[in-house]
């Protein structure tokens, strides 16, 4: 692909034209939509062109404008602008053969010299056996991710409670080429359950650990992982021993991983090494046979699943990702390449080349993890220690090292007063954060007997309506660390209005 590529290479120079690339004619009228403001009172003459630029599967996608002190790149095949920014990252390469890469790979802008695929940015060379594994990749998927930052979630999404994992994962996991997907996959779901279920899961040497001024896990900006794929940040070391690992696992079992791997082969190599850690789980999976792709298996345990508050590797279209989500029309999922999008659910059904997959392991025992570490409280978060309600009631919660903060977000179904009150028995809390955009007051008539007197808190949430919510996090720290706190409770009370 790549040599037909470089057959391709033009002498591109500077013009101030309007100009056709490859039977591609834009007018001044679309010049004027496309830039809007952008344009201003600026004279036609003064936008230039500076030649094609070429997407990673070879095709003339791209086409450079400048205007003024602006340098844009718009997409030929729908007049859209792709990047706009005030260098141009091809500054001197106008003799050259440049590449975009939309999915920020390995490199976003780059360019081909003398045998070589070298980053526009840093001028590094881009490693050419690990494009083109990417690019092959491409070019073989059918199914498409569209980022959840342009698009969003739909009113009726289901997520599972930590989605916000996922979100923020970014490029802490390994490096997804030559067809490891389902490797990547794989680490995303046993990081996920190493850091809310049980720590046993991943070894420490491999766990990226995250700590940030942030007293709950859902406020970070980064979730632990298990690699990184280099492009968490410029200049980022590149992390690909877990992914190693189990990759080392699939070939010890006599898989073969040089093309990939079927469902049932990345089912094995996750039950092989949660059974080597010696970790309690049950898992239920669709292999990809015909009866399970007319019988629609695959869809049917995605959401299963999902319902149940479990992500699930799942496996459509030659790609394999991590769903923690899912509506009526789409599929929400951490694609293995740095950010999480959504795809439509024919993804997950039989097409000409592929048949779906689905994994979905259970975890039974929970061991507090560490991964998340609070600076601002000086104390570990362990993810359990997220807890939604849906409704009002008593929540009882028990104490060990690492889950000395709870947080707590109760999302009120209907207009509504809330009353809140916690009691711990023996010790007192030293302190009750609440986090709400409904106004709240502390309320003395609630115990007007003081028939609880060692209560901590006593408050009255004013008026809430459907959909607002009340977050808080409650410290622990006060109790002892080698005492069992039998006894902590939440009590709360709504009224509708």
């Amino acid at each position: 692909m790549y040599n037909s590529m470089v057959i391709a290479i033009m002498a591109l120079t500077n013009i101030s034209r309007i100009q056709s690339f490859d039977n591609y004619v834009i007018t001044e009228e679309q010049i004027v939509k496309i830039c809007g403001q952008k344009l201003q009172s600026m004279d036609i003459n003064d936008i230039k062109f500076y030649g094609d630029v070429y997407s990673v599967d070879g095709s003339n996608k791209y086409v450079e404008v400048h205007i003024d002190d602006r340098w844009m790149l718009i997409d030929k095949t729908n007049n859209s602008i792709k990047e706009d920014m005030m260098y141009n990252p091809y500054y001197n390469l106008e003799d050259n053969f440049k590449v975009y890469n939309p999915s920020y790979i390995d490199f976003t802008f780059g360019f081909y010299d003398e045998g070589l695929f070298i980053d526009a940015l840093d001028r590094d060379v881009i490693n050419f056996d690990a494009l083109a594994s990417y690019t092959n990749t491409l070019s073989s998927k059918t199914g498409e991710y569209t980022r959840i930052s342009e698009v969003g979630y739909q009113t009726n999404t289901k997520l599972i409670d930590n989605h916000f994992y996922f979100e923020n994962l970014n490029h802490f996991h390994g490096r997804n080429m030559d067809n490891s997907c389902a490797v990547v996959a794989s680490q995303i779901l046993l990081g996920y359950y190493d850091t809310f279920i049980n720590d046993n899961i991943v070894d420490e040497i491999y766990d990226i650990s995250i700590s940030e001024e942030k007293i709950s896990c859902s406020q970070f900006v980064q979730s632990p992982g298990t690699g990184r794929d280099g492009s968490a940040e410029i200049g980022s070391v590149i992390n690909n021993d877990f992914h190693d690992v189990l990759l080392n696992v699939a070939d010890d079992i006599g898989i073969d991983t040089s093309n990939g791997f079927t469902g049932s082969e990345r089912t094995k190599m996750i039950k092989t090494y949660l059974t080597d850690r010696n970790i309690d789980y049950d898992c239920n999976y669709v292999e990809g046979n015909a009866y399970d792709w007319v019988t629609d298996a695959a869809k049917s345990l995605i959401k299963t699943a999902i319902n149940n508050n479990r992500p699930i590797v799942a496996g459509g279209d030659g790609h394999a990702v991590l769903v923690y989500g899912y509506d009526d029309n789409y599929v929400y999922a951490h694609t293995g390449w740095g950010y999480v999008g959504r795809t439509p659910w024919s993804t997950f059904e039989k097409s000409v080349e592929y048949t779906p997959t689905a994994t979905d392991i259970i975890i039974n025992d929970h061991v507090h993890s560490n991964n998340y570490y609070s600076t601002s409280l000086n104390k570990h978060l362990c993810g359990c220690t997220e807890i939604s309600l849906n409704s009002s009631g008593t929540i009882l919660l028990d104490k060990s090292d690492y889950t000395t903060y709870y947080r707590i977000k109760f999302t009120a179904t209907s207009k509504m007063y809330v009353s809140l009150s916690t009691l711990i028995e023996e010790y007192d809390t030293r302190f009750l954060y609440i986090t709400s955009t409904t106004t709240y007051t502390y309320n003395n008539d609630i115990d007007p007997e003081g028939e609880y007197s060692n209560y901590n808190a006593c408050i009255s949430v004013a008026e809430m309506d459907p959909g607002d919510t009340l977050e808080f996090t409650v410290d622990l720290s006060s109790v002892p660390i080698d005492t069992t706190l039998n006894s902590f409770t939440i009590l709360l009370e709504t009224e509708e209005v």
